[in-house]
């Protein structure tokens, strides 16, 4: 801690004490880490369990079950929004607001909680608000309707961030030739290293390599980023995946 606040002096950097707080990340298994005292300029930092962080609402445990909540929470605001205006602007007013205000928040960070088993209940959510702006009953299925008007289902909004994030980072990441010598057709995928926790499981980087390795071949080997961006868009809304074991299914 020496260093650090002698680093924060260098660079003429405050740390406001009052809102600085620690997070100590464990396991469900360890529901007890360490936690070591820490100070700075003799004010003593409080630990605690969760925090929001760049709109992400961080856990120790890194579940993401508070932030879907609060993500929820905040998507309903925007459907009530949506269902006060419909019947005074156009639909294509209504689908403009539909991506500021509801698409937009649901699209941030998704590559983190997206994967997540509590994420049904903002799809459940999303399907509402696609029936709104579609004007369809109840019990109508949206698939049809994600199709028609070409827009993500929450699962493909999560492959597609997460792909894209995967593609950026393809010629930083390991693959299977580096591992082995054998000419086999999938020498050129992402190798994927073997865990059973599941924190790294759901990961972004695990999660990645297993999505880009399932895609077609004629987009996963394109080389120009923009390409492959819009051949997996149309790949994506073609298909509107409702769950990642569809897509896998593929």
């Amino acid at each position: 801690m020496m260093q650090l606040e002698t680093w924060l002096n260098t660079n003429d950097l405050v740390v406001n004490t009052e809102e600085t707080c620690i997070i100590s990340f464990h396991t469900y298994q360890k529901p007890t880490p360490t936690k070591p005292h820490i100070q700075i300029k003799n004010h003593t930092i409080n630990y605690k369990s969760g925090m929001k962080f760049l709109g992400l609402n961080i856990t120790d445990t890194l579940a993401w079950h508070a932030h879907i909540y609060s993500l929820s929470s905040n998507l309903s605001k925007s459907y009530f929004m949506m269902k006060s205006l419909k019947p005074v602007i156009s639909e294509k007013s209504i689908w403009n607001i539909y991506f500021a205000y509801f698409e937009s928040k649901l699209r941030f960070g998704i590559m983190f909680w997206g994967v997540d088993s509590k994420s049904i209940t903002l799809f459940r959510l999303q399907k509402k608000v696609i029936r709104l702006i579609a004007e369809a009953p109840k019990c109508t299925s949206c698939r049809p309707i994600f199709k028609r008007f070409k827009i993500f289902t929450l699962t493909s909004l999560y492959i597609y961030e997460t792909l894209c994030f995967m593609k950026k980072q393809y010629h930083n990441l390991k693959h299977r030739f580096e591992i082995h010598e054998h000419n086999t057709r999938s020498k050129n995928d992402l190798y994927q290293q073997y865990c059973n926790i599941s924190n790294y499981q759901k990961s972004v980087l695990n999660m990645g390599t297993k999505l880009f390795n399932k895609l077609p071949s004629q987009i996963k080997h394109l080389d120009n980023y923009n390409k492959f961006k819009k051949k997996l868009k149309n790949f994506l809304l073609v298909n509107s995946f409702y769950t990642i074991a569809e897509f896998f299914s593929l």
